[in-house]
């Protein structure tokens, strides 16, 4: 028996993902399929509903998909990745950041860290349109009015991604690099965007709460 769908170890989509072993779940009319990946060869398994009661005998026995015996996927493990986005940052930026993530969780490293420095770009473009020069040097005239912290700038001095070697670099870009440029873009959007939003609706929620 084999799965279509995607593997969550690589994110790869369309697979026919091979069930090596079925076991009864925990719940009557429940089992557990155990996957192999043919693209990474890790392993991953699911939670599915058996409405027609089929045996794992005949499941295992089968040369048909999972779709064919009507079993209903329910959870799988790991986890398919969660895209990590900053709350109430701008549409255009969220968009960005999507595809960001849709290409970090494929580790499309490349391509990845092109999106992410676009939606620092859009993100800093919001804030202050008249920023001028390369994404390192508008973060640190961000940095320099206050309106980003020392930390943060520091953090981007330190991190090479910032620059064009994701759209340039004959080498692919090292994951660790890429997990830092991640990493700042997170935190910048959520300084820029997500916190002051949040002060504010408290700010409001405890100034309502103070009128007798």
């Amino acid at each position: 028996m084999f799965h279509i769908g995607t593997c969550t170890q690589c994110i790869k989509h369309d697979l026919a993902i091979r069930v090596v072993m079925i076991t009864q779940g925990h719940f009557d009319g429940y089992i557990s399929l155990h996957f192999h990946c043919p693209n990474c060869k890790m392993p991953s398994c699911a939670s599915a509903r058996n409405p027609a009661g089929h045996s794992i005998r005949t499941l295992l026995d089968a040369h048909q998909s999972t779709e064919s015996f009507a079993l209903e996927i329910q959870t799988v493990w790991p986890s398919p990745p969660e895209p990590i986005l900053p709350e109430f940052i701008p549409e255009n930026v969220k968009q960005v950041l999507i595809q960001a993530e849709s290409n970090f969780a494929l580790k499309h490293t490349d391509a990845a860290a092109v999106m992410y420095r676009k939606a620092l770009e859009l993100g800093l473009k919001a804030i202050d349109p008249s920023l001028k020069g390369m994404l390192a040097s508008r973060i640190e005239q961000l940095g320099k009015t206050g309106k980003l912290t020392q930390d943060l700038m520091s953090w981007a001095n330190e991190i090479k991604a910032l620059g064009n070697d994701g759209a340039h670099d004959e080498e692919p870009m090292k994951s660790t690099e890429l997990g830092s440029l991640r990493g700042l873009t997170e935190m910048i959007l959520k300084y820029l965007f997500t916190l002051p939003t949040m002060v504010d609706e408290r700010r409001k929620k405890l100034n309502r709460e103070d009128i007798p």
